[in-house]
């Protein structure tokens, strides 16, 4: 049975061809562990896989045995990565959930299921979009939270953010159908448009704070 050893470094995050250095496997379970050395920065990594057989009485045997029938699968690879969202971390103070569930999409797309990823980066911009408009209108709470996300855009009166909103929202649209009304534009761009938005939201509450202070001041 083969192992596809992972092809990126855990350690040092470089694309490495792994050296395999020896395994072993659970005593009374299908998973074998694969130790590895990165020869980029010769730091050591481990890899978990479950075995799949016809028979998993006889993983072991199959192992040993190199049965090409079965096949594995990595199920985890340490060290974990711990992977900085690239959004600003000013956005953790004023939009916590926004900032949690971005990370969590900047995580899962790392790990690589591109299917999914458009559709999870989608849901942090409806978050980060309707907790932007219930500072602004929070007499509107139960609206902006029931209404649709295009619905909620349309009430932002800063023309760019509206932009940047709207052409992000169209991209992770898309993500959520087969066939997509814009395929020249991908998650990356979505990814830069959000990032534009978080700038210009958080330079827009800075010029409030300097108009807030010449207010009292004058």
């Amino acid at each position: 049975m083969e192992f596809d050893l992972p092809d990126i470094c855990p350690n040092c995050g470089l694309g490495i061809i792994p050296t395999f250095l020896g395994y072993s496997h659970a005593t009374s379970a299908p998973y074998v562990g694969i130790i590895f050395e990165c020869p980029s920065c010769k730091k050591i990594g481990f890899a978990n896989f479950f075995l799949y057989t016809e028979k998993t009485s006889a993983w072991v045997a199959d192992l040993k045995n190199g049965d090409d029938e079965n096949f594995s699968k990595c199920i985890a690879v340490y060290p974990e990565k711990i992977y900085t969202p690239t959004i600003p971390k000013a956005m953790k103070n004023y939009y916590p959930e926004f900032y949690e569930v971005y990370s969590q999409a900047h995580i899962a797309e790392q790990k690589n299921p591109d299917k999914i990823t458009g559709m999870a980066y989608r849901t942090a911009l409806e978050n980060l979009v309707k907790n932007y408009l219930l500072e602004t209108f929070p007499d509107k709470h139960d609206e902006i939270l029931d209404e649709s996300l295009g619905k909620s855009i349309s009430r932002i009166t800063y023309p760019k953010i509206q932009s940047l909103a709207r052409a992000a929202s169209w991209i992770g649209n898309d993500e959520t159908h087969m066939v997509k009304k814009n395929p020249d534009w991908e998650v990356k761009d979505m990814k830069g448009f959000i990032l534009a938005l978080c700038h210009l939201i958080l330079a827009e509450k800075v010029a409030n704070s300097a108009v807030n202070m010449i207010t009292v001041s004058t």
